[in-house]
């Protein structure tokens, strides 16, 4: 049972990685589930909604949709990885009915300093239609552990 309690943590993030990582890697707009995973860096089609990130102090993350969106039901997602080393925190929603969402990590989320890569995410329907769009930024955290955006990443 102890050694199950060590190797269980290490799986999860096995698991989290191999699936969440695959349609980082999509090129040319073409996104879909790679295996249940709605990982996207961009929206799928020209007429479908952008979405708008920002992070505040230490643990404060908010995702919107743009101002055209009348309606959003849905799950938000929000990924933190360290340059090249992958997805080491993940928050997904329940299913919620709004435009923009803001999560407050846990007082344990705590940065160490550096750059780190940020995505949200968002799939549901938004005004009747099926969506999956997202944000890709980086951010670099202080030696007092403040998040800050450098530069909004370009989906390839």
């Amino acid at each position: 049972m102890q050694h199950a309690r060590r190797i269980l943590p290490i799986m999860t993030a096995c698991a989290l990685f191999f699936t969440a990582t695959p349609a980082t890697f999509a090129c040319d707009g073409h996104v879909g589930k790679v295996s249940g995973s709605n990982h996207v860096q961009k929206s799928v089609a020209t007429d479908e909604p952008k979405m708008l990130g920002e992070v505040e102090g230490k643990r404060t993350f908010f995702l919107e949709l743009d101002d055209s969106v009348q309606k959003a039901k849905g799950k938000w997602r929000i990924d933190v990885a360290k340059a090249k080393k992958g997805i080491f925190y993940t928050h997904t929603s329940k299913k919620v009915s709004s435009t923009s969402y803001v999560y407050i990590a846990p007082k344990q989320f705590k940065l160490a300093p550096g750059k780190y890569l940020v995505s949200g995410q968002f799939y549901g329907t938004v005004d009747g239609k099926e969506v999956i769009t997202g944000v890709e930024y980086k951010v670099k955290v202080n030696k007092d552990h403040e998040m800050k955006i450098i530069k909004k990443v370009e989906p390839r």
